[in-house]
């Protein structure tokens, strides 16, 4: 008997972080490795879309095929369906809805992305068997996380470490888990996908002298990795 769905915690719950922290992200920066397998006519589902901006550069890619982005934040939502007419995209929708739980049926998308969302969940091999579930036969996930114990500084600095040392802190409170991507190969296969491609990213780095006002000298590895249905 199906259990209900865990209920889980976005640790970056303000919205004013949402919007200019994730709100800046893009396809080509974070999820490069994934969009080389994209072509246009393609159905993609991105789990965990927040404000859509990544969400919005997959469409524009796959066009004519249709975006779907879902995420549990109505209020982000909106921002996102506010962008997609700005930058006047019409293949793509937002609905509210729960990687546990996707509202699709079996097999109805050629791809789906799943963008710094695993990290948060308490179950994510539940969520791995949910996005496989609504994979066309052949389909193809990129799924995307930080490893927080890749992170470096410099130079050193004592309260950067206590920032970083924080933040995991209230990941690992709010259910998440900041160091499970490097296992991530081992879900996969638990989930029951086939084949994987993995890729190290350095997706965040603050060494212009805007990022350095903000963080000064900060980077942190990403991981994404390609899975594909036999």
């Amino acid at each position: 008997m199906a259990t209900d769905p865990p209920k889980e915690f976005y640790s970056i719950s303000d919205a004013g972080a949402q919007h200019t922290y994730v709100g800046v992200r893009r396809a080509a920066q974070w999820a490069g490795f994934f969009l080389p397998h994209l072509r246009p006519g393609f159905s993609v589902l991105d789990c965990g879309c927040g404000v859509g901006s990544i969400t919005l550069d997959l469409a524009e890619q796959v066009a004519p095929g249709q975006v779907v982005g879902i995420d549990v934040d109505e209020s982000q939502l909106a921002v996102a369906r506010q962008m997609a007419v700005e930058r006047g995209l019409a293949n793509v929708a937002f609905q509210q809805g729960n990687v546990y739980a996707l509202t699709f049926e079996d097999g109805t998308f050629d791809a789906v992305l799943a963008h710094t969302l695993l990290i948060h969940l308490s179950d994510p091999l539940r969520a791995l068997r949910e996005i496989r579930r609504v994979l066309k036969p052949g389909g193809l996930a990129g799924i995307s996380d930080d490893d927080w114990r890749t992170i470096t500084f410099a130079p050193a600095h004592p309260l950067m470490e206590k920032i970083a040392n924080l933040w995991t802190q209230v990941m690992r409170h709010n259910g998440g888990d900041p160091y499970y991507s490097r296992h991530l190969r081992a879900l996969l296969l638990q989930a029951g996908f086939a084949r994987t491609e993995g890729h190290a990213v350095a997706a965040d780095y603050y060494a212009t002298w805007k990022r350095r006002d903000d963080w000064h000298v900060f980077k942190r590895a990403c991981s994404g990795i390609l899975i594909w249905l036999s």
